[in-house]
């Protein structure tokens, strides 16, 4: 009995030991943000008019796993000019709280005389 005693003694202290020595883990963001262009892409746009770019959404997915909308953290890069005639590019970045960054996304404005 003193074996058994001693034995169930031995094994309860190197468990406290071992749940001592436990950290936590963090949860890892595992999903990088995604962007959805709006509007029509490519856009033609006659030489000399007003071009207006139609914009991106931008989203996360949270470690709940619920969608959040994170287009305030949107970065576009314009360079159109409606007085050459050209293809420009519109391109969308973002990245999340974590430096997830989303996969570029891009839009094409063909400037032309139709």
């Amino acid at each position: 009995m003193k074996d058994f005693v001693k034995s169930v003694l031995y094994l309860s202290i190197i468990m406290l030991v071992f749940s001592a020595c436990e950290k936590e883990e963090e949860v890892a963001d595992k999903f990088a943000p995604f962007i959805i262009i709006t509007g029509e892409n490519p856009v033609w746009v006659r030489i000399g008019e007003t071009y207006t770019d139609a914009g991106a959404k931008a989203y996360d997915v949270d470690e709940s796993g619920d969608t959040i909308n994170i287009t305030y953290k949107l970065t576009t890069e314009n360079n159109v000019n409606i007085s050459i005639i050209g293809l420009y590019t519109v391109s969308y970045s973002v990245s999340d709280e974590n430096s997830n960054e989303a996969e570029k996304q891009k839009r094409k404005v063909y400037v032309n005389n139709f």
